[in-house]
């Protein structure tokens, strides 16, 4: 049901024009179980649902940028290669612009140190 056709080979199928999108866009509950309509089985349902789901990770040092916990050569070495690149973990002001006060913002962070 809500699949279009099935068949043992391939699995679901969604029906012609449809997205997965489409099928999960009003749905507020899974489950899981391990039915299976072609062998006998024993009820086992299992229910998952997520609300406001969000990853967040503890906020640490900010220019500590090899993660090893200390400030060092290699964090400023990674500053400049990932300032160079232009890569996001740069601009430390997020204004989307790599420019001085990314640079004086690290230099700033580097020489108070790490709590």
């Amino acid at each position: 049901g809500g699949f279009g056709g099935d068949n043992d080979q391939d699995g679901p199928v969604l029906p012609e024009g449809a997205t997965f999108a489409d099928i999960v866009s009003n749905v507020d509950e899974v489950v899981f179980s391990t039915f299976d309509p072609r062998e006998f089985y024993l009820f086992a349902f299992f229910d998952v649902s997520v609300d406001n789901f969000s990853i967040s990770r503890e906020a640490g040092c900010e220019v500590d940028f090899d993660g090893n916990g200390s400030l060092d050569f290699f964090d400023v070495s990674a500053f400049i290669s990932a300032f160079a690149s232009q890569d996001p973990a740069a601009d430390l002001n997020a204004d989307r612009a790599f420019d001085f006060f990314d640079v004086s913002q690290f230099v700033s962070a580097f020489s108070a140190g790490c709590p």
